[in-house]
């Protein structure tokens, strides 16, 4: 693909690519779009054997996942998704019902 046909994908794309990387990181821009601009980078790389596929948006889309799971994968925050703060849920429960809850 030519370089002057990757921007014009790029443009066309943007904005919806942005969003997507925008929700997987939880509303972190600056985190969204490191992702974005390597995204976009391994695309451009890539874009000569692309061939003008009949799904340009979706061939980004994987890519932009891809960096995506390769960010977390390499972060240090990664394992703690989530996970952490479901731990310090503080329980407001008596017990009996924690142990009405145990016999289930």
């Amino acid at each position: 693909m030519e370089r002057d046909r990757f921007i014009q994908l790029i443009q066309a794309e943007q904005i919806s690519l942005r969003n997507y990387l925008l929700g997987l990181c939880r509303g972190d821009s600056v985190e969204a779009d490191d992702i974005f601009q390597e995204a976009m980078t391994r695309a451009y790389l890539a874009s000569p054997s692309f061939f003008e596929r009949a799904r340009p948006g979706a061939w980004l889309l994987r890519i932009c996942y891809n960096c995506f799971i390769d960010h977390i994968r390499s972060s240090k925050h990664h394992d703690t998704y989530g996970l952490e703060m479901a731990e310090n849920v503080p329980d407001k429960r008596t017990a009996d019902e924690s142990f009405r809850f145990e016999a289930i």
